[in-house]
């Protein structure tokens, strides 16, 4: 689903608000339990008839999905408003089903996340036959064996083995 960011200077224009898009409110729902503030609100999807010549002309449905975070140390509350379309209909998927498929993609960002920050991996020059995805699975791997030693800060994990190899092969039950 293509999304365009209000908060991220994007070329396309996005619409402002919800009266601007026509997209219906509903009931908020109970607030995300984990820790920040979320809240999810099911309300039909706008429909849409995508113009030929428009940047999405097969646009079926549109979607306005608000993120709210607010920073523990200063306290301060931003709101994010991203704006995502899609080419399924409303038989094809409810509003839950495409707040289904928006978080469905973001966990999927989080776990490339840890291996692109930690490993930099969209940085890896190895492009070529098997090895790209020989080497996601040895960065799995390494962050997998991290994890089940008990460590949440997988950098510091990193650096920790790295200097100290010996630990490492303890980790793998191979001694030196």
């Amino acid at each position: 689903m293509p999304t365009t960011s209000s908060s991220s200077g994007a070329t396309r224009k996005a619409p402002q608000s919800a009266a601007a898009t026509g997209l219906a409110r509903g009931p908020a729902s109970a607030p995300h339990p984990r820790t920040g503030a979320r809240a999810r609100r099911d309300t039909p999807p706008q429909s849409l008839h995508g113009p030929a010549g428009s940047a999405f002309p097969h646009a079926v449905q549109a979607v306005e999905v608000k993120r709210r975070r607010t920073n523990r140390t200063t306290g301060k509350t931003t709101v994010k408003t991203i704006y995502a379309v899609t080419s399924l209909t409303s038989g094809q998927a409810t509003a839950s089903q495409l707040a289904e498929l928006i978080r469905g993609h973001w966990q999927v960002e989080a776990l490339y996340h840890v291996r692109d920050v930690t490993f930099a991996e969209d940085a890896s020059r190895v492009r070529t036959g098997n090895a790209p995805r020989a080497m996601a699975t040895f960065r799995n791997l390494a962050i997998g064996l991290i994890r089940q030693a008990g460590w949440t800060n997988i950098a510091a994990a990193s650096d920790h083995y790295r200097s100290r190899t010996d630990h490492a092969l303890q980790l793998l039950d191979l001694q030196t």
